[in-house]
């Protein structure tokens, strides 16, 4: 089940009037707080406007792990789905192989298991507000780095961007160490798509965290 947490801004974006009548698949949520939800991917949309285009902002409440869609087309709904489900899948696929790691785990049941998810998801207008002062740090990151470069030109720069925003440390409340969300969705994928136990995810984190520091040492 994919919950998607949306901001004002967002809840409009996905709006649309017809025939005077407002359409929005943007529901009151069952529960104020997130986390009383069922057991269910979280995640927070925002949305902004840069350089003329719709751009949206995708961040997941467990991992702090961020996908950005610039140019997004207002109340299609379905396209973002199918947007939002094919860059989180390569995303993620592409890490794995560019740090080894994919070698180690088999995918077999992950894309099975996704596209089941992918037919169920709610959209909600609430937000969190740890989540959103992360988000917040990502909007400007991003518009900063706009104002050079320009908004990603195809799906290989946003992945790219992705990959950037997605490396860079962050800090929890009640955690004492700082997580990485590249790192902590793949261990997320690991335990619930393809069915690697407790045991086996801190093994592999352990591998990642190995090869991670044999590539920084090569470069």
């Amino acid at each position: 089940m994919l919950i998607f947490n949306c901001t004002e801004a967002a809840s409009k974006f996905f709006s649309r009037v017809h025939k005077g009548k407002k359409i929005t698949p943007v529901e009151a949520p069952p529960e104020n707080n997130p986390t009383d939800d069922l057991p269910s991917e979280q995640w927070l949309v925002h949305a902004v406007t840069l350089q003329r285009k719709h751009v949206l902002f995708v961040l997941h409440f467990e991992t702090r792990y961020c996908m950005v869609f610039s140019a997004a087309d207002k109340a299609d709904l379905q396209g973002f789905i199918h947007k939002f489900m094919r860059r989180w899948i390569d995303g993620v696929m592409q890490h794995a192989a560019r740090t080894g790691v994919l070698e180690q785990i088999d995918f077999t049941s992950t894309f099975e298991r996704l596209q089941a998810g992918e037919s169920q998801y709610h959209f909600y207008r609430r937000g969190d507000r740890s989540v959103q002062g992360h988000l917040n740090e990502i909007v400007w990151m991003f518009t900063e780095q706009t104002m050079e470069m320009g908004l990603p030109a195809d799906e290989i720069a946003a992945n790219q961007c992705d990959r950037w925003l997605n490396g860079m440390l962050k800090g929890l409340k009640g955690q004492k160490d700082y997580i990485v969300p590249n790192e902590e969705m793949l261990m997320h994928w690991f335990k619930h798509y393809c069915g690697v136990s407790d045991t086996d995810v801190a093994s592999a984190r352990g591998r990642y965290k190995a090869l991670m520091r044999e590539s920084a040492a090569f470069e």
